[in-house]
């Protein structure tokens, strides 16, 4: 049996040991003899005690228990919060260790070299401070976070983001409101220009751009032919195999010889060696490849693909075999076997043939490499490249982007494959002989061309070519497969449909300003309402906090009330102006103002492009296509310094910081009708110049942009343009500068381009000065309804505080309240002043009605407060704040509460 195991708390087995062989029992902790097992489990044998009865369940003990159901998310969110307060406190801590360090080293750097004693000491007692902390810069107190907390609320200018995001250029489409400005058609499909001149060459590029398709795709005409392409080995089969795929619709066989396995060792009794297995070789990608060991075998697998080939649709090429006559014999037969004839597309056009003869023609492969040379394949599609016959260009980029040829050229470079080709690639005397006697056996009964000594793939194209033509009995080529290696049929279009997206980003940068501008003109009428309601709300808002006037009310203190109520006034009169100031009207005429100039920009911006695009493009139909060749180098493409435009154009808007306004105050007080209708004859002549008089623009005038004349200049190549009107005069500065730019320029595009630019600049001009007298209108309205809410809202308040005995803020606005009779009032009259205190008072106190005007209230209250005036005292209150706030108030309708 196995050992028993002992257990952490069991019992150990009695040690057997000591004189005499007893035994001796395990002593526990203390030397206590610990009892046997046996006897253990004897001793804990007990009665079972009495079970109590089942108690019987109720409809509440059946109710499952609530499982807890802990806020994984609220933990894990706490969690993370608590490890990044304590990655901040480390980062705290560290920064603050460093920043002591550096502190120290820095006090220490003066005082470590010196030598002399007091040095050494102050390097001692810098340590010591160092390791008390005294580097170590000091936490924020409590109070100090707590005053911090506690500061008042500042007017910030809630509405600057929103008109951020009006004035801002956006991202959005632009062509609708350039559209309406240009008079002319602009959409992601086709461009024109209000400049006619221009225009028409826009329009004659886009009509030869749209036959340049997207994806190069060319049509692929069916050869009705069984072709064979053979030659010895590196003689360019692949290669011309590779052609022709890609031009006509074809299907390609490469016939590929493998050895029989060796024979002679089984006569010898030695094992018989396994026959080899296929080269791992790249083949043509859509290619079928049939291996074979012998001449039946390649006959039969050759007959057995062509026969389900439809020859209406497709043509076969046979490449790799036949290589001798007997081979050609064979595979003719086995064709004209199994019943294999020629499309009806060639028989009419063939010469006569024998019946038994199915091939049509022979592409005799010869072009072997003179010297050792390196060519590269591609794994992918298993096209063969060399860097002096035939590299990756057009002919293999068929099914890509055209946008994409560049790339797609340099990822078929990137994945070539190294292959070298060996000395003994060049063939024999006897191999040229044997290839030469098979040519000129073939050429009796079929049509036969020899490829060899040819430079490049351009020459082999046109070989190709020729032999097809020849095939076809056709007059002359079609040329097919040199269009493929250089297409030159997608010359023009390519770089039409390449001028066509230079002049889209061009109009990206001057046409998206100008639309812009053109978008505030139109529809800033409505942002003006929209602003002008937010003010209006905000400052309802900020003067309708209360204040504890009913405590002073009930302590007598009715003179500090009183006056709280009139600090409150002056304070809701100041904030109206800067509410005005916030509210973003401001910021709107400024970009309005400067709308003019910044199109006017824009448009000299658009004429510097027209002037470009002219002189790049026009060459198009004016030279030869072949001058142009979007696959090689001397492509028509835009350099990069005419897009620099931080460097060119971009430098004609500069800051102009030179405006200075004179500032006037505010009136604190409504304006009379009179009054208004003087100002809006002000506003009208002056317009923003008027609203500087009375605003602080200084903070504004960094959005003011500057034309710099010079650049324009430089970049329209004219002389630099003198003149004394300065260009806030956008007008007749722009009516200056195109008539100069006019008699020195003699394109006829530049000219019209002139003529064009005065039109557009007026459509948005035109609508420039109503609107910004409008908005300056506006401002100044929206002051004097504010100072009219607010001195109507202190005459709410002084009504209720007479009724109720109290005052407090009313969240309302009084509507509909004549306040121009109440302005006029500034004193009591001496019947209104007794119906509050009566006459014997006023008499035994000798005090004239009329002395009250010019005394302070102070002086007067302590006048009244030691004689027989006192118990009037809070009218006497009354009656001076009444005098003070007479100009806001119904005083005859106030009165009559007292009557």
């Amino acid at each position: 049996m196995p050992p028993r195991p002992v257990g952490r708390g069991a019992a150990k087995a009695p040690i057997r040991g000591g004189r005499g062989g007893k035994v001796v029992k395990p002593r526990g902790r203390g030397g206590k003899q610990v009892k046997s097992r046996r006897e253990s489990v004897v001793e804990e044998i007990q009665p079972e005690p009495e079970q109590p009865p089942p108690k019987i369940q109720t409809w509440f003990d059946k109710i499952p228990p609530l499982p807890p159901k802990p806020d994984e998310e609220l933990h894990k969110k706490l969690s993370a919060e608590r490890k990044l307060r304590h990655a901040q406190k480390v980062e705290k801590y560290c920064k603050e260790e460093l920043n002591s360090i550096f502190q120290f080293a820095m006090k220490v750097s003066d005082i470590y070299f010196n030598d002399d004693e007091n040095s050494i000491k102050e390097v001692r007692r810098k340590r010591i401070e160092f390791k008390n902390g005294i580097f170590i810069p000091s936490e924020e107190s409590e109070e100090e976070t707590t005053k911090k907390a506690i500061l008042p609320v500042k007017l910030e200018p809630k509405h600057s983001i929103d008109i951020q995001n009006y004035l801002r250029i956006s991202k959005q489409p632009y062509y609708s409101m350039l559209e309406s400005l240009f008079l002319t058609k602009i959409s992601d499909s086709y461009v024109s220009d209000p400049n006619k001149t221009f225009s028409k060459l826009i329009e004659t590029i886009q009509e030869n751009s749209t036959n340049y398709p997207e994806i190069y795709e060319p049509d692929k005409p069916v050869l009705p032919f069984v072709i064979c392409v053979v030659g010895p080995p590196y003689g360019g089969t692949t290669t011309i195999c590779q052609l022709l795929m890609n031009t006509y619709s074809v299907v390609v066989i490469e016939a590929v010889y493998m050895p029989p396995p060796d024979t002679s060792r089984r006569k010898k009794g030695e094992p018989e060696t396994p026959p080899p297995e296929p080269k791992l070789d790249y083949h043509l990608h859509g290619s079928m490849v049939i291996y074979y060991s012998d001449d039946k075998n390649a006959v039969q697998q050759i007959s057995t693909v062509v026969k389900d080939i439809d020859r209406n649709t497709k043509g076969i090429i046979i490449s790799g075999y036949p290589n001798t006559k007997q081979q050609l014999s064979s595979l003719e037969k086995s064709l004209a076997g199994n019943t294999i004839g020629r499309p009806n597309s060639a028989r009419s056009s063939e010469k006569q043939k024998p019946a038994q003869c199915v091939i049509t023609g022979f592409i005799i492969s010869m072009n072997c490499p003179e010297k050792y040379e390196t060519r590269y394949i591609d794994p992918l599609t298993g096209y063969v490249y060399s860097e002096t016959f035939h590299r990756p260009g057009a002919a293999d980029l068929v099914g890509h982007k055209l946008t994409d040829f560049v790339k797609s050229k340099n990822d078929i470079e990137n994945r070539l494959v190294e292959n070298i080709i060996p000395d003994q690639s060049q063939p024999s005397q006897k191999a040229l002989s044997s290839w030469n006697s098979l040519t000129n056996s073939l050429k009796k009964n079929y049509s036969v061309i020899t490829i060899e000594n040819l430079p490049n793939s351009l020459e082999l194209a046109e070989k190709l070519d020729g032999f097809v033509a020849q095939m076809l009995h056709a007059d002359e080529p079609a040329k097919n497969v040199e269009n493929l290696l250089r297409p030159s049929h997608l010359i023009l279009p390519g770089a039409c449909n390449e001028a066509v997206l230079v002049w889209r980003k061009c109009l990206n940068e001057f046409g998206r300003q100008i639309a812009e501008q053109n978008r505030l003109v139109t529809t800033i009428a409505d942002k003006i309402g929209d602003l002008t309601k937010t003010a209006t709300s905000r400052y309802h808002f900020l003067t309708s906090m209360e204040i504890g006037n009913v405590e002073k009310l009930e302590q007598g203190d009715l003179n500090s009330v009183w006056e709280e109520s009139i600090n409150n006034r002056i304070s809701n009169v100041k904030m109206a102006k800067e509410v005005v100031t916030k509210s973003g009207l401001i910021e709107l005429v400024i970009a309005l103002v400067n709308a003019p100039r910044v199109a006017f920009i824009a448009l000299i911006e658009k004429m510097s492009y027209v002037k470009w695009f002219v002189e790049k493009f026009s060459e198009l139909f004016e030279k030869p296509e072949n001058y142009y060749n979007i696959f090689q180098e001397q492509s028509a493409k835009v350099k990069a310094e005419y897009f620099n435009f931080k460097t060119t154009f971009r430098q004609i808007l500069k800051i102009d910081g030179e405006i200075e306004p004179k500032f006037l105050e505010l009136p604190e007080k409504p304006l009379k009708q009179d009054d208004k209708d003087e100002r809006s004859k002000q506003i009208e002549e002056k317009g923003i110049q008027f609203l500087g008089d009375y605003f602080d623009l200084k903070s504004y005038s960094t959005e003011i942009p500057n034309f710099n004349v010079k650049v324009a200049c430089k970049s329209l190549d004219i002389p630099d343009f003198q003149t004394e009107t300065p260009f806030s005069d956008i007008v007749s500065y722009s009516k200056e500068f195109i008539e100069f730019v006019s008699s020195h320029i003699e394109n006829d595009f530049i000219k019209d381009e002139c003529q064009t630019i005065l039109d557009i600049f007026e459509r948005i001009n035109k609508f420039v000065r109503p609107l910004e007298v409008s908005i300056v209108e506006s401002i100044f309205n929206l002051h004097d309804n504010l100072i009219n809410y607010a001195y109507s809202k202190f005459t709410h308040e002084m009504e209720g505080f007479c009724t109720n005995g109290h005052f407090s803020y009313d969240f309302s606005m009084v509507s509909d309240r004549d306040l121009e009779i109440c302005r006029d009032v500034n004193s009591l009259k001496t019947d209104d002043v007794r119906k509050i205190i009566p006459d014997e008072v006023l008499t035994k106190m000798r005090v004239n009605i009329g002395s009250l005007h010019g005394v302070s209230t102070d002086d007067v209250l302590e006048m009244f407060a030691d004689f027989e005036g006192g118990k009037y005292l809070t009218d006497i209150k009354i009656c001076l704040n009444i005098m003070e706030c007479g100009e806001c108030m119904d005083i005859s309708k106030f009165l009559e509460l007292f009557e």
